[in-house]
């Protein structure tokens, strides 16, 4: 059965916690507060990009992960070629 009541834990007084969450060590209490912070900075404070902005971005990327890779394909043919070439004779 879980006990809620209503504690001063210093960085956020009067909130609703578990009674476990009371007994709970001054460190992994740092901990839990930190790990809060953190998800609610990621899910409330950061702006995050539009599915536009995303999609051009994944697509000019991808064409030019293509685009270098067809550089060193050619540069590495050529140059394969080249050594054959003069190890022949």
């Amino acid at each position: 059965m879980s006990v809620s009541k209503i504690v001063d834990l210093g960085s956020n007084p009067g909130i609703r916690v578990n009674f476990y969450f009371v007994k709970m060590s001054f460190f992994w209490k740092k901990i839990w507060f930190y790990c809060n912070d953190a998800l609610n900075e990621v899910f409330y404070k950061s702006i995050w990009p539009k599915y536009n902005n995303v999609l051009s971005n994944t697509i000019s990327i991808i064409a030019i992960i293509i685009t270098i890779s067809l550089i060193i394909f050619i540069i590495d043919f050529l140059f394969s070629n080249i050594i054959e070439f003069f190890y022949k004779f």
